[in-house]
């Protein structure tokens, strides 16, 4: 019940067919209204000529000879009161019907009409030729009307008739005509009745209007409510009307087109994806500010294409010839000091070896294992895609599945198309991987030459180093925070290449004008680093790395909070290198006696949380690796 009624909501369309049916149902009133007139004004006008005939012919006793000769230039009671009666219409009582007699002869083709004069003799006349013409034509049919079409405008309505019988030297024709009232005068005259009939119409429009519209909106109110159902995003949703019309037809259309339309939107927003990664992979490689931060980068924009997938880069080198496998679900070593898992070409199965360059796919088994890492992080369809910048091969995008099924050609044309723009970023890995070791060859040449000036500091700023990068890690510090991190514990003693070396060698304790020239080294070298663009970010590490937590250190006495995080980093990576390693003036302390005056040292010079940190880290050390 609820479904029927709601079906019988208005609607535009229901509405206008019901507004159809009404203007239909006047129409088809009015065209009722000119049929029944003139059918009835031409059926009267032959019921009275077939009434009038004979009634001439008892008038006349025409039956033996000729009518004209009967009553012309002759007086005849009985005809000429008939005559009278159709002659003058406008009498009291006379009907609407009025009638004229012509004839001629055989002989005489001449029409002439019968008159009645004032003296009641009836005269013959001659005709018009337009007269002439229409019983000319009158002549050749039993029946004719020369009656205009009746439109509902009142008008005259002529019937021309035939009259067999009254002699054979001529032709009679009897022109009968009525009046046929015009809808103006049917209203003017008949009011009620015009109500009333027009009720009837607008009552059986309506309702014929409302059953036709809710019968014709049915099937397509149901596909409009699946269209927005689609609409809306629910693409499941079918045209279905079980029906044998052009609608039924219809529904069959919609859904073949929905089908291809849901197609091309999933193509379409596949390219788009892909495109999308393509893009965000370009934005990788010009915003990345080091190698693994940008690997890092293109593994897991790739991954979040292919969700339901794992995704592994093989960058080739050709001088190791093996492969250094990114993964995105083995991230084994981490930090820019650090190396990826390599893969010889060698420990390759011999068919991946001969395949490694081309598109291919296959089942993970006994071959993937054999392949070690490269291979190993997905067991059921991988597929290989090399990668190209130039003609020459840069590595490969190996991308797996737990299906065994082939990947879909639209799959692999957009990891193709991907392959293409890591190809881009593998090349810009490696471009900056040759920028990065020849900067970092000079930041350790310049630190190891600073280290020289004295035998007891040999690689205590890359110990530094990787101390202060081991903190930042376990603090998860964004990659170009802990880059800046790792330069500046290489060059925090920078500012030393200034301080001489026999300050640096001196086997006692320094005088107070020796230990101020010292303390001069954060300054210096945080001097000589701004002076280089774009370095501005490593300066507080170099210059506050001396600070204390209590804020008795140099060269500004900040504690707490105000010491730049780096700072504190340093401090405490630079304390610990320096405690535990041999000086002129005294021998480094072993590894417990390290921690214990760490330990000691908490709240004073060191940073509770960041000492808290250090010592997970050195307790994860084997013994041997303490000092």
């Amino acid at each position: 019940m609820k479904k029927f009624l709601l079906s019988l909501r208005p609607s535009i369309l229901g509405l206008k067919l019901t507004s159809y049916f009404v203007v239909f149902g006047f129409i088809i009133g009015y065209l009722s209204f000119i049929f029944v007139t003139t059918a009835s004004s031409r059926h009267g006008l032959q019921v009275i000529s077939s009434t009038l005939i004979p009634l001439i012919q008892n008038l006349t006793d025409t039956r033996e000879g000729e009518l004209i000769e009967t009553i012309l230039d002759r007086e005849h009671p009985g005809f000429s009161r008939l005559f009278r009666y159709l002659e003058r219409p406008d009498d009291p009582g006379h009907g609407d019907v009025r009638g004229t007699l012509y004839f001629r002869g055989t002989t005489d083709r001449t029409w002439r009409s019968i008159r009645l004069d004032d003296k009641n003799i009836f005269r013959s006349a001659a005709v018009s030729d337009i007269v002439a013409r229409g019983l000319d034509k009158a002549n050749r049919h039993s029946l004719y009307s020369d009656s205009a079409p009746f439109w509902g405008k009142g008008d005259t309505a002529a019937l021309f008739i035939k009259v067999p019988g009254f002699g054979s030297r001529y032709t009679y024709i009897i022109r009968m005509e009525t009046n046929r009232r015009g809808l103006s005068s049917f209203i003017k005259h008949d009011v009620q009745e015009f109500i009333l009939f027009s009720i009837v119409i607008l009552v059986v429009s309506l309702v014929l209007g409302k059953l036709f519209s809710w019968r014709i909106l049915r099937p397509i109110r149901a596909l409009s409510d699946t269209a927005s159902r689609r609409a809306s995003g629910e693409t499941d949703s079918s045209f279905h009307l079980a029906r044998r019309d052009e609608l039924g037809e219809l529904s069959i259309a919609l859904n073949t087109m929905s089908r291809n339309l849901d197609a091309q939107i999933s193509e379409i927003d596949r390219r788009m994806k892909t495109m999308d990664t393509m893009n965000m992979i370009d934005k990788a490689v010009l915003s990345s500010v080091s190698r693994a931060d940008l690997l890092d980068r293109v593994i897991g924009i790739v991954s979040d294409l292919f969700t339901s997938a794992s995704v592994a880069l093989a960058l080739y080198r050709e001088n190791e010839k093996g492969f250094e496998v990114l993964s995105l679900y083995r991230h084994a070593v981490k930090g820019i000091l650090g190396e990826r898992p390599f893969v010889p070409l060698a420990d390759l199965d011999p068919g991946h070896a001969r395949n490694i360059t081309d598109l291919y796919q296959f089942i993970c088994g006994s071959a993937a294992e054999s392949s070690g890492v490269l291979y190993s992080f997905c067991c059921g369809r991988i597929i290989n895609v090399p990668i190209y910048l130039r003609g020459g091969y840069l590595g490969s995008l190996v991308i797996g599945k737990d299906d065994p099924g082939d990947f879909p050609a639209a799959t692999i044309e957009s990891i193709t198309m991907l392959a293409d723009q890591v190809g881009i970023a593998l090349h810009s890995v490696k471009e900056f991987e040759e920028k990065e070791k020849l900067f970092m060859g000079i930041l350790i040449a310049l630190t190891r030459a600073i280290d020289a000036k004295s035998k007891w500091t040999a690689g205590h700023s890359e110990r530094v180093a990787k101390y202060a990068e081991e903190i930042g890690m376990h603090l998860g510090l964004p990659e170009p925070d802990l880059r800046a991190l790792t330069f500046s514990a290489l060059l925090h003693d920078i500012g030393k290449i200034g301080v001489s070396e026999l300050i640096l060698e001196k086997p006692a304790r320094l005088t107070t004008e020796e230990y101020a020239i010292i303390k001069t080294h954060p300054r210096e070298g945080a001097r000589i680093i701004g002076d280089i663009p774009s370095y501005g970010k490593i300066l507080p590490g170099i210059l506050y790395h001396h600070e204390h937590w209590d804020g008795s250190g140099y060269p500004a006495g900040l504690c707490d909070e105000a010491i730049p995080l780096t700072g504190r980093i340093i401090t405490l990576a630079d304390v610990y290198d320096a405690i535990t390693a041999n000086r002129p003036y005294r021998s480094g302390m072993s590894g417990d006696e390290a921690i214990g005056f760490l330990r000691e040292q908490e709240n004073r010079l060191f940073d509770p949380r960041l000492l808290g940190i250090f010592l997970e880290i050195l307790a994860d050390r084997p013994k041997g690796e303490l000092k």
